[in-house]
């Protein structure tokens, strides 16, 4: 692995850099507490393509899908400006890179042509209370029913990143027989048009923190989709292709750009705090150096392991995604982002809790991102026992 950006790369996170410091960061704190969608961020992101990040290059795209090392590089810099419309890019740019690795030829041609053309978003919806994977088993319940034209949709999603804005969505979905006894094998996707009238969207969303992602629950009533709108088949699908890991690496990349974030304010403010009559600042005291020096090393830690991720998939995807690489590195970034937005404000003092600084928000996207499922138990657990699995294979080999 070569730890030197190549020029293209470095000219795709200079970009990023500026979008973040430019853009996204003065809007970061008026989002969060308007709780809304942050439209000119997404208008500038679209306008520069990120939107396309993960869609191949063949169909116009930045032809990321094949290069998740530079898609860590680049989220990791957005992610510095705001977590927040950095993790709803995120869940567009995972449903794009399900098409392109599940979709038909034809489907990808639609749909990247609809994404481009359109400069449409697209949620990626998946969460249903009590629907995170146990024992082999989900409890899954928002079905696909054939009909004679094509399908019918019916259920209820929550934590639906972009509703409100996407205007197509990529469900989870299984057959009505199979409700209640879900396995991975049994689950397809299907993408539906938001602007049905049987999409209701809820206007519950007032949460603790990633409020400017804007994720309420969204319920589905006799949605018709032609059939190639289904994509993948059950036993064919983001879990069995692996699309997951993909998107753990750009979770990984989020959560250690907000931890960077917390930790570039807090070393700032400790410089600058004079503390003393000859002008010693703060952060010359050997404990605040201290904690400055172990967060830099988790920080930079957790970063490495998103862009190894990357470059991991990118070299071998069939046998990165078996050593379940991104979600190692999530779960890293996890418990980095975590410690340092909780500890950040040991650094420059409880001054810094006032609602005009950002450590406060840093802490709460944190907090709120980490708990999405599978958090960092459920994570290690998956790893632990592909880990187990592979021991006893070879045991017995």
């Amino acid at each position: 692995m070569d730890f030197e950006p190549s020029d293209r790369q470095q000219e795709r996170m200079a970009h990023a850099r500026q979008l973040a410091r430019d853009v996204l960061a003065p809007n970061a704190a008026r989002y969060d507490a308007e709780s809304t969608h942050p439209v000119d961020d997404f208008a500038a992101l679209r306008e520069h393509g990120y939107h396309t990040m993960l869609i191949p290059a063949e169909y116009g795209g930045w032809g990321l899908d094949r290069d998740l090392n530079t898609y860590a590089l680049v989220m990791h810099e957005l992610a510095q400006g705001a977590s927040a419309t950095t993790t709803a890019l995120n869940m567009h740019n995972f449903a794009m890179f399900n098409i392109a690795v599940l979709g038909t030829p034809d489907q990808r041609e639609e749909w990247f042509a609809r994404v481009i053309e359109e400069s449409a978003l697209v949620g990626g919806w998946g969460s249903e209370p009590g629907a995170g994977l146990t024992q082999g088993r989900f409890l899954l319940g928002t079905t696909i029913t054939e009909v004679d034209d094509g399908y019918l949709v019916d259920g209820a999603k929550f934590f639906c990143t972009l509703a409100g804005v996407a205007r197509y969505a990529e469900l989870l979905v299984v057959a009505p027989d199979r409700v209640g006894d879900v396995t991975i094998d049994d689950i397809c996707s299907v993408i539906v048009p938001t602007s049905d009238p049987g999409v209701t969207i809820s206007d519950d969303w007032d949460v603790l923190g990633m409020r400017a992602t804007v994720s309420p629950a969204v319920t589905f009533d006799q949605i018709r989709v032609p059939r190639d709108h289904r994509l993948g088949t059950p036993g064919d699908n983001i879990f069995t292709r692996g699309c997951l890991q993909g998107l753990n690496v750009g979770y990984a990349s989020i959560y250690s750009g907000l931890a960077r974030a917390a930790l570039a304010f807090a070393t700032d403010y400790a410089v600058r705090k004079v503390i003393g009559p000859n002008g010693e600042r703060h952060a010359q005291q050997p404990a605040i150096q201290q904690k400055i020096g172990e967060f830099t090393t988790m920080v930079d830690a957790a970063y490495t392991m998103a862009l190894r991720a990357g470059w991991e998939l990118d070299r071998d995807f069939d046998s990165a995604v078996h050593r379940q690489v991104g979600g190692r590195a999530r779960a890293v970034a996890m418990r980095t982002v975590l410690d340092v937005t909780s500890r950040a404000f040991e650094i420059c003092g409880g001054s810094t809790i006032a609602s005009k600084y950002p450590l406060g928000r840093y802490f709460r996207e944190a907090r709120s991102q980490t708990l999405m499922n599978p958090g960092y138990d459920g994570m290690t657990t998956l790893l632990g026992q592909r880990i187990v699995e592979d021991a006893l294979a070879a045991q017995r080999a």
